[in-house]
């Protein structure tokens, strides 16, 4: 397989080079016509309405209290609301004012823009488009080299399509399934450092798509490193567990051999700064859960440097 096919296999094969435009600039300049189109359609029924209540007619004047007689009037003059309200109604259920869809916070953006965008409005739609990460950089430049690595150009993209994943369109890119973005200081760091540094040194590259079908199988072979999910976490776990008890031990030694009030009151503050920044990196999701293990931390540095300590 080749072109669009090829990628295919190697976003089934990758997760991670799933990337795709948003298209925002066009999807926020639909939403302000739909909105030019309602606020015409709102004047022309302000118009209608005030027309009939001055009309004379007592069927007409009633419109206001009586949507029965609204839309059962046959006459050409009193259709004029009902026919324009028709008209309105698939704009504004495009638009995003229909109540025929209840958005629960708690489900994920991909899967629902996977619905019909028949049965959700523009709006809900675009508030879930806006809620999709940004690009992985680090994956949309492994992306851009398997692009530069086939052989034969034209293979693949013709056009303006060949620059789909160009640097100029980089803001409107969405890693679709990225994996990193829930992820804590410490975890990025030694995921950059083995897929930048342990790579270059040791690194090895393995053809994949194998596994498929061979009708799918990319016509040239993609070639990428992959580093297991599970190695990287045991890593982390492991960093993590030298960490913290570090800084307590490294604290209670140092206090002990000072003996200067002052310089143990800042070195209170130094190791209270540390310990502070430290569970930031590993990445405590609460920030008043961090401010408690600080506190805690520093209350128990003053306990063990107070005279009942000693």
């Amino acid at each position: 397989m080749e072109g669009y096919n090829s990628l295919t296999g190697a976003f089934s094969c990758c997760s991670e080079l799933v990337i795709f435009r948003k298209f925002a600039l066009l999807r926020y300049r639909n939403l302000m016509m739909l909105q030019a189109e309602l606020m015409s359609k709102e004047k022309q029924q302000l118009e209608l309405i005030v027309d009939d209540r001055e009309s004379g007619d007592p069927t007409r004047e009633s419109f206001a209290v009586n949507f029965d007689a609204l839309l059962n009037d046959k006459s050409e003059e009193g259709s004029r609301q009902r026919e324009l309200l028709m008209e309105t109604r698939p704009v504004l259920k495009e638009y995003g004012m229909s109540n025929d869809l209840s958005l629960n916070k708690h489900t994920t953006s991909i899967v629902l823009i996977a619905f019909d965008y028949k049965e959700k409005s523009l709006l809900r739609a675009q508030r879930m488009h806006h809620d999709l990460p940004p690009v992985n950089k680090p994956n949309l430049e492994v992306l851009r080299g398997v692009f530069h690595n086939i052989p034969i150009k034209h293979h693949w993209f013709k056009n303006f399509e060949y620059w789909t994943w160009n640097k100029k369109h980089e803001y409107d890119l969405t890693s679709l399934l990225d994996r990193d973005s829930g992820m804590d200081m410490l975890t990025r760091w030694i995921t950059w450092i083995i897929t930048k540094p342990y790579h270059e040194l040791f690194g090895k590259e393995k053809v994949i798509c194998t596994d498929l079908p061979e009708d799918w199988r990319p016509l040239h072979p993609i070639r990428l490193s992959h580093y297991k999910d599970e190695h990287i976490a045991g890593i982390v776990t492991v960093s993590a567990t030298i960490l913290a008890p570090m800084l307590p031990t490294a604290g209670a030694f140092c206090l002990y051999f000072i003996h200067d009030e002052l310089l143990r009151l800042c070195m209170i503050v130094l190791f209270s700064f540390l310990f502070s920044s430290a569970v930031a990196v590993v990445g405590m999701r609460r920030r008043i859960d961090s401010f408690i293990a600080t506190a805690s931390f520093s209350a128990v540095l003053i306990v063990f440097v107070s005279p009942n300590g000693n």
